[in-house]
């Protein structure tokens, strides 16, 4: 119980704390510290049959395919479940691992989609992003490549396709 209350104490402390302020370059340099909670605490607002339904249709894209079958139901949460991937494990020093970086879904991979995060204040981009004008900026765009370079096809289709997807929208 005193674990449970202490816990609890540390993130509402955290909570309180002011966000790091960084403007859109350094966001950009920010890279994952591999917390893990963005593996770990997946929520969703379909239930395990419905995901599995998605998963099992036939206009569900190979990138959500193959994310949806990494998921794992932990637990049912207010408005959906919570759910964690399968490929996701901690390394002896505590440090989360993706099993499958080198093949991780775009969806995976393209995390948190130029936003920032606001749920885990562990989380590397639990930051507040602002321009030069002290403007907050909600979408921090991708650095465009550097002449000869491009964006891959299955990025830009990723980041079209995902970033405004109202059904799925990943903790938040």
């Amino acid at each position: 119980m005193a674990e449970a209350f202490a816990a609890l104490v540390e993130r509402v402390v955290a909570r309180l704390q002011p966000l790091p302020i960084v403007s859109p370059e350094e966001y950009r340099a920010i890279g994952c510290n591999r917390c893990g909670l963005c593996c770990e605490d997946i929520r969703g607002r379909h239930t395990p049959e419905q995901m599995r339904a998605w998963l099992e249709a036939p206009d569900t894209d190979e990138d959500r395919r193959r994310f949806l079958s990494g998921l794992e139901p932990v637990e049912p949460v207010a408005g959906g479940w919570r759910y964690r991937c399968r490929h996701f494990r901690r390394d002896a020093g505590g440090l989360g691992e993706c099993t499958i970086h080198a093949s991780r879904p775009l969806i995976c991979s393209g995390y948190p989609y130029g936003r920032t995060v606001r749920q885990w204040t562990q989380c590397a981009w639990y930051v507040e992003v602002r321009d030069a004008a002290g403007k907050v900026v909600e979408v921090v765009e991708p650095q465009e490549p550097a002449a000869g370079l491009s964006h891959s096809p299955a990025e830009a289709s990723f980041t079209a396709s995902r970033s405004n997807d109202p059904n799925f929208k990943l903790n938040e």
